[in-house]
């Protein structure tokens, strides 16, 4: 590699799971809770997405909003910590983990072997390896073939 050029290491943006439990809703919402490869789990809304019971499959997960702004997402994990952590009754979850890669103004954070993906909040790839923690008011699941 000539010096100077920049090494870019290849990030997967998706995670492999398994699926735990298919939780039953009386209004009808399609949602199954999923294991990472660490042991943590989440449940998430599967939208047209076809799984069962004891499937493992590559994902990513969508938050549907971010709730706080720039600075309050790369100053409130100090701690590096990496987790999900659900929120109440609510479909809200705290997001906690390391920005793993950067495309566009899409970032791929690993939290607990889960990649959840945030858009919106910067373009700048020097915040590849920051500890971030976030709140979204709820994750969708995208199966990747």
């Amino acid at each position: 590699m000539a010096a100077g050029a920049a090494y870019t290491r290849r990030v997967d943006t998706f995670a492999r799971v398994r699926v735990v439990a298919i939780p039953s809703d009386e209004e009808g919402l399609e949602s199954v809770e999923l294991e990472s490869r660490t042991g943590a789990r989440v449940t998430v809304f599967a939208f047209g997405e076809s799984l069962a019971l004891g499937d493992v499959a590559s994902v990513e997960l969508h938050p549907l909003d971010i709730v706080e702004d720039f600075e309050d997402v790369f100053s409130g994990n100090s701690e590096h910590e990496s987790g999900l952590q659900r929120l109440g009754d609510d479909w809200a979850y705290r997001v906690k983990g390391q920005v793993v890669g950067l495309d566009g103004d899409t970032l791929h954070v690993d939290a607990a072997g889960f990649i959840v993906h945030l858009s919106g909040l910067t373009r700048d790839q020097r915040v590849v390896g920051a500890w971030v923690s976030v709140t979204v008011s709820r994750m969708d699941l995208t199966r990747v073939q």
